[in-house]
């Protein structure tokens, strides 16, 4: 028996009821569960809720029935987990992961050079991360900016900065750096940035953050720093913080801020000394040679015209 074009359309409204779909409409061909695992393949290990599936799926609601079925096998059979406090809020549970090639991994250290010889007493590999905490006016800038002015002939230097652009670029006159050499890139940032959306991949290139915008969620400075670090693949990164009293050993937020750097040093002022500033080595995950506990190390410095360093001679103490 022929089917009418009644016949027909009741065909594929029962399809689309039962959640099968209609092989003549892309995506619908397969049935509900099929398209809620395809959609959800995407996520690697994110998070997602019932609402936004039914919307990204276009799911009536007999499809949506079916869907919210398939998510509670899926939850049963671990490959998905609820997610926080809300309802209808899960997480893909990603167990895919990738062997390590030891031969294909190298562990380089870096030619990045540092103020006050830090690079001599701490080792520096490609792709680490150094972090350094100061309170306003105590100096934060002038070690990005040395730190820029000693790497420019080394790196490609993406330089990133919370200063008003006008001031920063007599500050970098001061030190002496050349605002047009080739390896020198400069840009503003403001508190609504994403700061790992902005970094530089790549060996033989450094990302210079000064500073770090204070977050209206302290402990988000961890994750960002991470999310930075996960994101250089071989670049280097200088990030500078502010720290909430001077005497403070850490930044805003207390220790988040030294859990990935590979080295982390804070700064310290005292005007009564003939070299008023300090700096303390408040993590040193790898020393350097000839070096086995680089911890709570100190140098102190003076900062003639704000823009020359010069140090006392008794080199790294504690």
């Amino acid at each position: 028996m022929e089917n009418t074009g009644e016949e027909i359309q009741r065909q594929v409204q029962a399809r689309i009821d039962s959640g099968q779909g209609w092989k003549d409409h892309p995506g619908q061909g397969m049935d509900v569960s099929a398209r809620v695992r395809q959609f959800l393949d995407e996520f690697d290990g994110g998070t997602f809720k019932l609402g936004e599936l039914r919307r990204e799926l276009g799911f009536n609601d007999k499809q949506y029935t079916v869907a919210r079925n398939c998510i509670k096998r899926m939850v049963k059979q671990k490959e998905l987990e609820k997610h926080g406090h809300i309802l209808g809020c899960y997480r893909v549970v990603d167990r895919k992961k990738e062997c390590i090639d030891w031969d294909a991994t190298e562990a380089k250290s870096s030619p990045l050079v540092l103020p006050a010889g830090l690079h001599q007493v701490a080792t520096i590999r490609q792709g680490d991360m150094v972090a350094i905490a100061g309170y306003k006016n105590h100096a934060k800038s002038a070690f990005a900016i040395e730190a820029v002015r000693l790497n420019l002939d080394r790196f490609k230097v993406h330089f990133f900065i919370t200063e008003y652009k006008a001031r920063m670029k007599q500050r970098l006159v001061d030190f002496g750096v050349d605002l047009h050499h080739t390896n020198l890139f400069a840009y503003q940032i403001e508190k609504s940035d994403y700061i790992p959306d902005k970094i530089e991949s790549g060996e033989g290139v450094l990302n210079v953050i000064d500073h770090l915008p204070n977050l209206d969620n302290f402990y988000l400075v961890g994750k960002n720093q991470d999310e930075i670090h996960r994101g250089l693949d071989g670049a280097l990164c200088i990030i500078t913080h502010q720290k909430k009293n001077p005497d403070d050993l850490d930044a805003i937020g207390g220790s988040f801020w030294t859990i990935t750097p590979t080295l982390a040093v804070t700064l310290f002022w005292d005007n009564a000394t003939a070299y008023p500033g300090r700096f303390m080595i408040r993590k040193g995950k790898e020393p350097g040679a000839g070096h086995s506990n680089i911890t709570d190390l100190s140098r102190r410095y003076d900062l003639n015209s704000g823009c020359r360093y010069r140090y006392a001679g008794d080199g790294w103490t504690r």
